[in-house]
């Protein structure tokens, strides 16, 4: 995947340890994806119902 294709992708980070969630997210944001963070079932699914990620 070519950088430009890869800032377009968005990435949903689910994960109910905080540290962890964190390392994942600047991951990938470090390889130029945009992310969003959830840490529990109910964050997920309104920031999903917000907007649905690539991944």
């Amino acid at each position: 995947m070519n950088e430009t294709a890869k800032t377009r992708v968005e990435v949903l980070v689910i994960d109910d340890d905080a540290i962890m969630r964190e390392l994942m997210a600047d991951w990938l944001e470090a390889a130029g994806y945009r992310v969003r963070q959830a840490g529990d079932c109910g964050t997920a699914l309104a920031e999903f119902k917000r907007q649905a990620p690539a991944l």
